[in-house]
């Protein structure tokens, strides 16, 4: 990692490791990116017996501990990830936004099973959804009479209501609790004009968010390509 960090057109640091043969100097390289603000993220190998015993065939080395490789990445603040898909999704988000989605993340999808499945993800990963003011909890019922308001927010009108998704999250985006909005995506890509079209509300009410000087994603609950509209 060391001679990229003289590379000036890089924004984020992706590592996959077995073990940490030089810890000092691992550390230090960790620590000279952190000062230049580039984040640094870790996929460990080896972490289970099988892993230990494949990286030795694949090295003729053994992987390390990895409770001792988490301490060593913990302490110079490298996230470790679990997987290949997880490596790049963290570095492309680090790479927009270096210091983290902040503490106040409010999801909005416009399914209320979608928002089941944010709490349940949300909740395995450590992840404890800010809880919205009365005030903004008042505003959002006031658009979506009978409908509760919690984080994740259901906004499943938006598919009769156009307009009403991009509403709901210009008052969001008022609470001073709220850092960041993710807008989940119930699936990866649109097919017809009018999903699309659907889909393209919801997105652009990123700006919004932009506007307000908060951080802003979409994200799709399954794997495969965007739409190519997005």
């Amino acid at each position: 990692m060391s001679p990229l960090l003289s590379e000036d057109r890089i924004h984020a640091h992706g590592i996959v490791i077995e073990g940490i043969r030089d810890p000092a100097g691992f550390i230090r390289a960790a620590e000279a990116a952190a000062k230049l603000g580039r984040p640094v993220v870790c996929l460990k190998l080896g972490r289970s017996e099988g892993g230990q015993r494949a990286a030795l065939a694949h090295t003729a080395s053994l992987a390390g501990s990895a409770d001792a490789t988490r301490a060593v990445l913990r302490q110079v603040g490298v996230r470790q990830v679990r997987d290949l898909d997880e490596l790049l999704e963290a570095m492309t988000l680090l790479a927009r936004y270096p210091s983290g989605l902040g503490q106040g993340i409010v999801f909005m999808s416009v399914s209320g099973a979608a928002c089941g499945l944010i709490a349940d993800l949300a909740d395995d990963a450590g992840m404890r959804p800010v809880v919205l003011s009365r005030a903004t909890t008042a505003a959002i019922s006031d658009l979506m009479p009978d409908v509760s308001v919690g984080n994740p927010l259901d906004v499943a009108l938006a598919g009769d209501r156009p307009g009403l998704f991009r509403a709901c999250v210009e008052v969001v985006v008022r609470d001073p609790v709220v850092d960041t909005v993710v807008i989940a995506l119930n699936v990866p890509h649109a097919e017809t004009a009018d999903g699309t079209a659907f889909y393209l509300d919801q997105v652009s009410a990123g700006a919004a968010v932009g506007a307000a000087g908060k951080s802003w994603l979409a994200l799709t609950l399954t794997s495969g390509g965007l739409d190519p509209k997005w």
